[in-house]
């Protein structure tokens, strides 16, 4: 069993984040959530097919447009992996767009000025 060491600490203006404490290797299975379901949406909620999962670490996640980790499922168990390598004190992110259908709280990206808002998923 892969254990990473990640703690949120704040990012900036007192936004609080997921950092690694050490180098990810991409492809790595960063996390295995340890989900709470809900009908609900709210902002710290990641969507995972029609319910919405809150986290311990998966609340603090947040959005890049360029993302080095992504959501997948993996026997019915919703994972964080790596996309491509983390250096050790680096950010985990990943892109909103690939999970929410719709976000409670609509932002403004830092990455690019974009509107994140969620997309319908076919």
């Amino acid at each position: 069993e892969i254990i990473m060491i990640l703690k949120i600490s704040n990012i900036k203006d007192d936004m609080l984040g997921v950092i690694t404490a050490e180098f990810i290797q991409s492809k790595t299975l960063i996390r295995v959530f340890n989900p709470q379901y809900s009908d609900v949406r709210d902002k710290y909620t990641i969507q995972i097919g029609d319910k919405h999962m809150m986290d311990e670490i998966g609340q603090y996640l947040n959005h890049n447009c360029n993302p080095n980790s992504e959501i997948k499922d993996n026997k019915g168990v919703p994972c964080l992996y790596a996309i491509k390598d983390i250096d050790a004190n680096d950010e985990i992110t990943f892109n909103y767009n690939t999970t929410e259908e719709v976000l409670s709280n609509p932002f403004y990206c830092d990455c690019h000025n974009k509107l994140i808002k969620g997309v319908p998923h076919e």
